[in-house]
């Protein structure tokens, strides 16, 4: 490891989100028994590189951070079905995340997935400057077609970074192996942003898209307590068939379980951040809508490996993975 780099494997989802920058990831489903992921991240100047593999398949929630402007596409030889915001990503497609805006992302199965980022300043003048465009963060992520000679650079420089950091990181530390990778990862962005094409995209998936969007912007305002279907509709004047549609085809899951995943992360919260003197399990179990005790704790332990007085017991957790240094 160098001062530029970082190398890590995981067994654990919730460490494995914790070491992710610039966006973050809240897994929802996972196969925790199937789950290890290896994650490697790059700084060189103003670029920001990380490498994900994960191998179960798993529903997630992203978003992207306001600070950075951020791509993804698929890297490594790992086949498994990838859907990202409602778009179905393939070898050839690259994803420019939203300004903040918050996507599901669903696996089926082993995923390789690279990301870089720029400060959207950075990137603004370096496209003003190199393609004399003007380029700023979407407001929703989108995905596009990048000519393939742009996503073919764009990715062997990805590689040949990635590929240092885990066998010679050391060399990383060189200013001037640092900034030529800099220069030359900056322009491959720049090339591959703006001289994409969008794919196309059904009218459908994109009212599917909205109701879900809603559906999002309705959670958030309701963040810390349970959700339920009926009142969905009813606030946001869905057809319950339209919204079973839309998370069908937008989250891969229907709302009934997504919200049920929903509630299970919030009581996973309060689980870690409550005092076992101080609260109960079945306090917090009802506090977020399980009246059945013993089934939330099955589907507890299912979800997380553990009981809920396990993680009530657990001592305070806090994450071990900071920024890597670039000084």
């Amino acid at each position: 490891m160098s001062s530029r780099s970082a190398v890590w494997s995981f067994s654990d989802p919730f460490a494995y989100e914790a070491a992710i920058r610039a966006a973050d990831i809240h897994i929802l489903s996972v196969r925790r028994a199937e789950f290890a992921a290896d994650l490697t991240r790059v700084d060189v100047g103003k670029v920001w590189m990380q490498r994900f593999r994960d191998t179960a398949p798993r529903l997630a929630r992203t978003s992207g951070h306001s600070s950075r402007s951020i791509i993804v596409f698929r890297a490594g030889a790992d086949r498994g079905a990838l859907r990202h915001g409602g778009f179905e990503v393939d070898d050839h497609t690259l994803l420019f995340l939203g300004a903040g805006s918050t996507d599901a992302q669903v696996t089926g199965g082993a995923v390789g997935l690279a990301s870089m980022s720029l400060a959207p300043v950075d990137l603004a003048a370096a496209a003003s400057l190199l393609a004399e465009r003007d380029v700023s963060s979407p407001r929703q992520s989108s995905a596009l077609r990048p000519h393939a000679a742009a996503l073919v650079r764009l990715k062997f420089l990805h590689d040949a970074a990635i590929r240092l950091a885990r066998t010679r990181p050391d060399a990383l530390d060189h200013p001037e192996v640092a900034r030529g990778f800099d220069n030359a990862m900056i322009s491959a962005m720049v090339r591959a942003v703006t001289e994409a094409r969008p794919p196309p995209v059904a009218l459908t998936s994109q009212r599917r898209k909205a109701i879900v969007g809603a559906v999002d912007e309705y959670l958030a305002t309701n963040s810390h307590r349970p959700v339920y279907v009926a009142e969905l509709c009813l606030a946001l004047k869905i057809p319950e068939r339209s919204l079973e549609r839309a998370c069908h085809e937008v989250l891969g899951v229907g709302p009934k379980r997504y919200l049920l995943l929903r509630r299970l992360i919030l009581a996973r919260r309060s689980l870690i951040e409550a005092q076992a003197r101080e609260t109960t399990v079945a306090n917090i179990a009802l506090a977020h809508g399980f009246w059945e005790l013993g089934r939330f704790s099955v589907r507890y332990r299912e979800a997380y490996g553990e009981s809920p007085s396990e993680t009530l017991r657990a001592p305070r957790r806090v994450s071990s993975y900071g920024p890597v240094s670039t000084t």
